[in-house]
């Protein structure tokens, strides 16, 4: 098996973070009280992917021009790339 490739990415390829899935499904939620951690009931127990039409706050379109703001005030975006 290989390594995912790691590089950095500019401004111009932000727009990759359109392949991201970032749907799962969540069986434990934990939060910290009192410096302690505890497990607590799941708020959203299936994540859905991001929203690819609308431009809503979990669109692609928000989260891409939400990156490429970021970037262009001198963050560092990496992408790691697996085949």
């Amino acid at each position: 098996m290989s390594s995912p490739r790691i590089r950095p990415l500019g401004v111009d390829d932000v727009d990759l973070i359109r392949l991201i899935d970032r749907s799962e499904h969540v069986d434990v939620e934990y939060c910290v009280t009192d410096g302690i951690l505890t497990q607590r009931p799941v708020t959203v127990a299936d994540v859905p992917r991001w929203d690819t039409e609308g431009n809503g706050p979990f669109s692609v379109a928000h989260q891409i021009e939400f990156c490429a703001t970021v970037v262009r005030s001198g963050a560092q975006l990496l992408g790691a790339f697996d085949g």
